[in-house]
């Protein structure tokens, strides 16, 4: 709250008294470049492990080394499970794509809607994120963290033809970084190979020794726990490893109850050598379940146990996981399905259910690229009123023609209620302001005919 009230109030923030003239110095920009023996392999390729080919034992396994705040097992194994299960790629990309799809408005902190220098810097601000190179790529990167509870963007600060502080961020594999405990800190992994600017290792170095470097996305996403509990594809990636590998369960459970199931009797007359006759009879059957063929001892005989097996069950298991994919990360399942019996009434509720996820997804993903994005630029540059980011959904009621005359909204605003994006170079962040003049009715006799009938005369309110 203290950092919201400071950019209202254009006062210095701590981030503003740390800043020098120039950001602070981190690690090399990009991803792991050099070998190492870490347990990844050779720079960032993994071997097959229990990440990529993992079996719900060593999936648990991740889950308890998460527990440890060692989450880069559990970043592999959300990536790879995407990969091998086209179903749950489709819903994750999905909901991916409704956060880069959206239009976004910079716009003044509240109170200071009309306040020149806060329009100013709204309007910087604005310039330099049309400047940024795949910026919607970037947020693409940084909506993953809702669904891997970790998404990190590592800033490369440089001066602009104009002398601006600006960022042109690198995303770095979020399997590259953990928590410290017991704070819950973000810091770089302990077995990261990476060194900083002076040729220091950053394996375990909290990411806040560079104040100003990164931005870390990890939104509560609905469920307040542990960042590593939070990820919408926490509870998805064993029932995807089940639904994969059930196929050969479930064969070879079709293979031995799907058919008849042999046993022996064997008469009173050969209780005697009992158990000589029983290995026997075991023998046999062995055989007859490998070589279709069999000897069996006089005085025994085979019998079948008939057995019937609904060869659907699998079918319908993974029917009821794909649903429950689609519900999990999207809120619902009607778009990638319709069900016998659909309604419009349902369509709608479950249309509203996602779009309350995207709103809760792009109002944490705009407040920590305020906070971690352009707070710090406007920081080191000077700018006061540090303006927000506010995703335009788009879904809202449309403004009308007569609000925006009103003075009510701003172009920008109502371009955003018909799901257009704001005009460029903030030439829709103003209110309306050219209407006619208000004017009233006055009645009275016209000049130097003092002796006429009165008449009326509309004239301007000067209030």
């Amino acid at each position: 709250m203290a950092a919201w009230v400071d950019r209202v109030l254009g006062r210095s923030s701590p981030l503003v008294i740390q800043a020098s003239a120039a950001p602070p110095v981190g690690p090399p920009v990009g991803n792991r470049s050099r070998g190492g023996s870490s347990r990844y392999g050779g720079s960032q390729l993994l071997a097959v492990d229990e990440a990529v080919d993992a079996t719900p034992n060593s999936i648990q396994r991740i889950f308890e080394l998460a527990q440890t705040g060692d989450t880069t097992r559990l970043i592999d194994l959300y990536k790879h499970a995407r990969v091998k299960d086209d179903r749950l790629d489709a819903v994750c990309a999905t909901r991916v794509l409704a956060v880069t799809g959206r239009p976004y408005v910079l716009r003044t902190p509240p109170g200071l809607e009309r306040d020149p220098v806060a329009m100013e810097t709204a309007r910087r601000v604005e310039r330099v994120f049309n400047e940024v190179s795949d910026f919607k790529g970037i947020l693409g990167h940084l909506a993953h963290g809702v669904l891997e509870h970790l998404a990190v963007l590592q800033h490369n600060w440089r001066l602009n033809a104009r002398g601006e502080w600006v960022s042109q961020p690198v995303w770095q594999h979020p399997n590259r970084f953990s928590w410290r405990l017991p704070d819950v800190s973000p810091m770089w992994a302990r077995y990261e190979t990476g060194l900083d600017s002076d040729g220091s290792p950053v394996a375990g170095r909290l990411l806040s020794d560079w104040p100003g470097r990164f931005v870390v996305f990890a939104p509560i996403s609905g469920r307040s726990d542990y960042p590593w509990m939070r990820g919408a594809m926490r509870s998805r990636v064993m029932p995807s490893a089940v639904k994969r590998m059930a196929f050969r369960w479930w064969t070879k459970m079709v293979e031995r109850w799907g058919q008849p199931q042999v046993y022996a009797e064997r008469s009173d007359e050969l209780s005697a050598a009992e158990a000589s006759v029983d290995d026997q009879l075991l023998a046999a059957m062995r055989a007859l379940s490998s070589q279709w063929y069999a000897t069996i001892p006089k005085g025994a005989e085979f019998k079948t146990i008939q057995s019937q097996i609904n060869a659907d069950l699998h079918r319908l298991y993974i029917e009821h996981q794909d649903k429950a994919d689609a519900i999990s990360i999207l809120g619902q399942n009607l778009t990638t399905e319709i069900a016998k019996g659909g309604s419009y009434a349902a369509a709608k509720a479950h249309q509203n259910v996602r779009l309350d996820l995207l709103a809760s997804d792009l109002s944490e993903l705009g407040e920590v690229i305020t906070d971690q994005w352009i707070a710090p630029m406007c920081a080191w540059n000077g700018w006061r009123h540090v303006p927000y980011l506010d995703f335009v959904l788009g879904w809202q009621s449309e403004i009308t023609v007569q609000e925006y005359m009103a003075g009510l909204y701003t172009a920008d605003e109502v371009r955003g209620s018909k799901g257009h994006g704001p005009e460029p170079h903030g030439a829709g962040s103003r209110y309306y302001s050219g209407g006619a003049p208000a004017t009233k009715t006055v009645t009275g006799t016209l000049v130097g005919q003092p002796e006429a009938d009165p008449v009326e005369v509309e004239v301007v309110d000067e209030g």
